[in-house]
């Protein structure tokens, strides 16, 4: 599903929700700790905030989710809410990508569940085959 950079894929966790009001499929996370834990600046991540870029969000994916909807705005507004209702409800959040720029790009779990199985049974008790 995801395009490997030709780089190492990186695994970041103990991740709090900060923000995801920016725009549809980024969201800042916090380390619980308070600052970057050892994983995070091993990759050059040192500010208290990590940016991720959800793969899920990717036109191709979300197609896979509900190829009907997937192209429209709203239907991605109202998932995006959702999942990001689920993200700050999550008492563990982990995300599995690649660095990109000062941003990981990857998959979050949340609470050892991958978002996009997640997203899928948000659409189907949400949305079912409407957009």
């Amino acid at each position: 599903m995801h395009k490997n950079r030709g780089g190492t894929q990186i695994v970041i966790g103990g991740l709090a929700y900060a923000d995801c009001s920016q725009r549809i499929g980024v969201c800042e996370l916090l380390y619980h700790e308070g600052h970057a834990n050892q994983e995070a600046k091993r990759w050059g991540f040192f500010l208290p905030k990590l940016t991720v870029r959800l793969v899920e969000f990717k036109n191709e994916i979300l197609n896979g989710i509900n190829n009907k909807c997937y192209s429209i705005d709203s239907w991605k507004k109202d998932l995006w809410a959702e999942v990001v209702e689920k993200i700050k409800e999550a008492d563990e959040i982990k995300v599995f990508g690649y660095k990109f720029r000062r941003m990981m790009e990857g998959h979050l779990y949340l609470d050892e569940k991958p978002l996009i199985e997640m997203m899928a049974e948000i659409n189907s008790q949400e949305f079912g085959e409407t957009c």
